[in-house]
């Protein structure tokens, strides 16, 4: 993933920056949100080839910065898979963010971040 801050400030107008001390550890200004976006989970192929694995599922973005997200999702996002998240700019162009897991955890029955 490589988000400038200024596509966050534009894509979030809203977003707060997290000062609480977590973003320190990354050396990346998190801001916090509360935004629908939409996740298509991603398979990769052993010839290097990426392929959608089913098709886009809501989920909740909480937070964002130049190097990564924290959502909340219906399903586990384990280390190492591959997701995409959509975001919508000013004009309702989509951009498309690449992700990779990094770690998750189960919030609850039906929620896992």
């Amino acid at each position: 993933m490589a988000l400038t801050i200024e596509q966050i400030k534009e894509i979030f107008p809203s977003a707060r920056a997290d000062i609480s001390g977590s973003s320190n550890a990354r050396n990346a200004t998190r801001f916090l949100v509360n935004a629908e976006v939409m996740l298509v989970q991603i398979n990769n192929s052993p010839d290097n080839k990426t392929t959608q694995a089913g098709a886009p599922k809501k989920a909740m973005l909480k937070d964002i910065s130049d190097m990564g997200v924290g959502i909340e999702f219906s399903e586990a996002i384990k280390a190492n898979e591959l997701f995409a998240i959509r975001l919508l700019r000013k004009d309702n162009s989509a951009l498309w963010i690449r992700c990779t897991g990094v770690r998750w955890s189960h919030i609850d029955g039906k929620t896992f971040s």
